[in-house]
């Protein structure tokens, strides 16, 4: 019996065809059937075995049926014939296809393997998280490189994460950082406003914050109309126009600030030289170090304030926060020397008691409402306590503060005194400046820990040398330009930590 062999499906090995082995046999002879060394081998699934009888079968097949004529051997010889050519072309189409497959599998191989180097180099030489423009060079750079040229840009895309029009237009352009520049220089709309205008608008809005006029967005806008309707070519620009003109232009939008018309006086500039140089002058005739130089002032501390903003949760729809149920007003009296030291004091609020006698009152005790003459005395007399014989103390235009028994007392005391010029405390005192506000914003949470005005002046006290052990007294004068006033050498750098481990240990005891 002669065996010939259909591949329905040719059988592979380690991914690869055994298209080889077979092409270098001759495709139009028949695979004998006991050729037993290639069907152990090569016998899989997929091959399927088609028995045609042999030249001495078809013998053995005429002697044992006589009765079947000659022309019925002839058709069948035919046929046999006629079954193995077809079986041939057959084997023939599959291999082809199969070698055809073969090079696919090859080819997909190696644009994998590629694709793992590509991916492996570009993790390497690209960290960032955004495009700048150098990063931009780098990439075109990396995907032009001949190395992956055999790469889609398909594949390229999809790896950097950047889209194909993008790589078309890295691959277009010079990426060079300049060029970029360059080109993002022209990039928008011809601008609205000539350079012209541009410096009269600036201008204009200059003039008005000089003046402390607010310059808001929608004024803003009307000047650009304005301006520009001289032209006869009216333009109203819209809000984030606006907000792109002032930016580029060095602009900055800040809450405004409620001013009284008169608190800055015209000559508020050369009130504040004078200011300085008088500074200057005592400082260098009294040979006064940082120790030596204190200020003084006063703030109003509510019970009832409440944080400006609460975190709520998510069912909590509104906002509401309950206070003391008390609008007490007390007192802090702060002081601060230069080289970061100070000490607070309290003044309790009271109203005033009297007493009818017949139709006429009799105050039994005046009150008090803050910082009025007897409590200035009485300050005095703590800052004697604390300060030394030629020291400056500086103070504001209080009325209390100019009172003549108290100027009095503090020089007879061997202390010099420099008033701030009047609304100009802003700019010189560093703690309507810059302390108060910190002060504040912190006082919002002790407020949770009061109970009564004693817990009150307690945690007032404490949140005072809190802030000093933390050496803000220090910054807050340099934030205010004093430090141009003193010996450069004059560190004091020991006695600052002195100070603040004393305030330390204060904290503690409270």
């Amino acid at each position: 019996m002669e065996t010939n062999y259909k591949f329905d499906k040719l059988p592979t090995k380690n991914g690869y065809t055994i298209q080889e082995e077979v092409r270098n046999s001759n495709q139009n002879e028949n695979i004998k059937a006991n050729d037993i060394e290639f069907e152990d081998k090569y016998f899989l699934d997929g091959i399927e075995i088609i028995d045609y009888p042999t030249e001495s079968e078809s013998s053995s097949t005429e002697s044992e049926d006589e009765s079947e004529d000659e022309s019925d051997d002839e058709k069948i010889d035919n046929d046999d014939d006629d079954n193995k050519k077809e079986d041939d072309s057959e084997i023939s189409e599959s291999l082809n296809v199969h070698h055809k497959h073969s090079i696919k599998d090859y080819k997909r191989d190696e644009k994998n393997d590629l694709k793992q180097i590509f991916i492996k180099d570009f993790r390497n030489f690209f960290t960032a998280n955004f495009l700048t423009s150098k990063a931009k060079e780098q990439i075109k750079n990396f995907i032009t490189n001949e190395k992956y040229s055999k790469l889609s840009l398909d594949d390229k895309c999809e790896i950097i994460n950047i889209s194909r029009k993008t790589l078309y237009r890295y691959n277009r352009k010079d990426m060079s950082p300049k060029a970029q520049k360059e080109r993002n220089q022209k990039k928008g709309k011809t601008p609205k406003l000539t350079e012209d205008q541009l410096r009269e608008f600036l201008s204009k809005c200059r003039e008005l914050r000089d003046s402390k006029v607010a310059v808001s967005t929608k004024l803003a806008r009307k000047l650009i109309k304005q301006i520009t309707s001289i032209s006869g070519k009216p333009w109203l620009p819209c809000q984030s126009t606006i907000s792109n003109i002032f930016r580029k232009n060095g602009w900055k939008r800040r809450k405004s600030q409620l001013r009284d018309p008169m608190s800055d006086p015209v000559d508020k500039e050369q009130k504040i030289e004078k200011f300085k140089k008088d500074l200057k002058k005592l400082i260098d005739e009294n040979h006064l170090k940082r120790k030596n130089v204190h200020i003084m002032d006063e703030t109003g501390l509510y019970s009832n304030s409440i944080a400006p903003y609460t975190w709520t949760f998510g069912d909590d729809t509104q906002a509401y926060v309950c206070t003391t149920g008390t609008k007490r007003r007390d007192t802090l009296v702060a002081t601060i020397s230069a080289n970061g030291d100070g000490f607070a004091t309290f003044i309790k609020h009271r109203n005033q008691k009297t007493k009818k006698v017949g139709d006429m009152k009799k105050i039994l005790d005046p009150g008090c409402k803050g910082m009025n003459i007897d409590e200035m005395k009485k300050w005095v007399e703590e800052f004697k306590k604390y300060a030394s014989k030629g020291d400056l103390l500086i103070m504001d235009n209080l009325t209390s503060h100019h009172n003549k028994e108290v100027i009095q007392e503090l020089e007879q005391s061997g202390f010099n005194v420099l008033f701030i010029p009047p609304r100009c405390a802003d700019v010189l005192s560093v703690l309507d400046n810059c302390f108060f506000a910190v002060f504040k914003a912190k006082w919002y949470e002790e407020l949770i820990l009061i109970e009564n005005v004693e817990d009150k002046e307690k945690r007032a006290k404490f949140l005072f040398n809190q802030l000093i052990a933390c050496g803000i007294g220090r910054r807050m004068y340099k934030k205010c330009g004093y430090n141009d006033f003193f010996d450069p050498n004059d560190k004091e750098i020991e006695e600052m930590d002195e100070i603040i481990l004393r305030h330390e240990n204060d904290l503690d005891d409270e």
